[in-house]
């Protein structure tokens, strides 16, 4: 499955227009940094699951659950809020989980998964249909020991995990730790899910521009 990142306005690039132009029929899912990105990314993509790449503020609920954002969770604090919200509110959302690897950004550590998604599974208006973790140094060839380092703890993660999955969903959740540069030279990272920004971006792009001044000068002259 490919989850294309669109997050910093396509990273600069211009969303709404990129987005347009791309075969949709190629892409299961969208992720974006924040629930304004999210909010006009589903503006347009109506039918595609869009990842809120962070928790939300328990301001930003009401605009999560309106426009069916699936927002990542990494704290017991954020379930137990976000399913009391919903309940209130009579909807229910998809979540991901976020395991920290080592990018030591955002995320859980992989000991409290477990206890992550027995919470879940426990919350009436929350379903569980992805986890997740973040290479710190996949595009750098001489940080490959930390990378593999990475998948190793991740993988180990979902081995843990997965008697909990077993009998309580019906299909398996996304996993997915690959980012660009894991998806290009990393194929073990792949697993069921992997996504891409910049790299998904590269047959939609045409830099062109206008010829304003030819400045004539001798030979020998800078």
């Amino acid at each position: 499955q490919l989850m294309m990142v669109v997050k910093a306005n396509a990273y600069g690039l211009g969303m709404t227009e990129l987005v347009q132009r791309l075969d949709l029929s190629l892409i299961h899912s969208f992720a974006v940094a924040t629930v304004d990105e999210g909010q006009l990314l589903r503006s347009f993509v109506h039918d595609k699951p869009i990842l809120l790449l962070c928790e939300p503020t328990e301001e930003e609920f009401p605009n999560v659950l309106k426009d069916n954002l699936t927002p990542l969770i990494y704290s017991q604090h954020t379930i137990h809020a976000l399913n009391e919200f919903c309940i209130h509110s009579q909807g229910s959302l998809n979540v991901h989980i976020k395991c920290n690897t080592g990018m030591n950004r955002l995320g859980c550590h992989p000991k409290d998964v477990s206890a992550l998604i027995k919470t879940i599974q426990n919350s009436t208006h929350l379903q569980l249909t992805g986890i997740m973790s973040h290479f710190s140094h996949s595009n750098n060839p001489d940080f490959m020991a930390i990378t593999q380092s990475q998948l190793t703890s991740f993988t180990t993660c979902i081995e843990t995990i997965s008697p909990l999955l077993e009998n309580e969903m019906a299909a398996p959740p996304m996993f997915h730790i690959a980012n660009s540069a894991a998806f290009s030279h990393l194929k073990e990272s792949h697993l069921n899910c992997v996504r891409v920004g910049l790299s998904c971006y590269e047959n939609s792009l045409q830099l062109t521009g206008k010829l304003i001044h030819i400045q004539k000068i001798t030979k020998g002259e800078t």
